[in-house]
């Protein structure tokens, strides 16, 4: 069985945390400035709800093995793929789950740094593909 693990780079939680703040805080003195609500104040202040809301998606993205499967939340979508319906993980831009059926998903959370591209080291996005492969050879056998 899968331990509950989370994965993600350690940057989107700052990053989401910074884009809710900056967009609160504008939200906030645009609307102390404003002497009447003019369109054009409406629609700035939209737009930093945009911007926060932006955020709250940013931080919770994010790669979770369970001990039934791999559930994944990215910016726009999330999915779950149960352990005997995934054939591996590998690294390309993101993190990829591969499954059975030849589809693959996407793990915008997890992704090699460009340090690690340049270098050709092991990046975090290579080490969670390892251990997830760890995992899956636990769940459903050695392939």
């Amino acid at each position: 069985m899968a331990l509950l693990k989370t994965y993600k780079n350690p940057s989107y939680s700052l990053l989401g945390l910074t884009a809710v703040a900056v967009g609160f805080l504008l939200a906030c003195l645009d609307l102390s400035a404003a002497r009447s609500l003019t369109f054009e104040t409406v629609a700035k202040i939209l737009l930093y709800v945009a911007l926060a809301a932006f955020g709250v998606a940013v931080v919770r993205i994010k790669v979770r093995s369970t001990p039934e499967g791999v559930e994944v939340k990215n910016l726009l979508s999330s999915r779950f793929a149960p352990w005997r319906e995934i054939t591996g993980f590998r690294t390309e831009a993101s993190l990829v789950i591969d499954l059975a059926d030849g589809r693959a998903i996407k793990c915008s959370a997890v992704q090699p740094s460009n340090v690690s591209h340049v270098s050709k080291g092991r990046s975090y996005a290579h080490r969670v593909a390892d251990e997830l492969n760890a995992a899956l050879s636990r769940n459903n056998g050695i392939r």
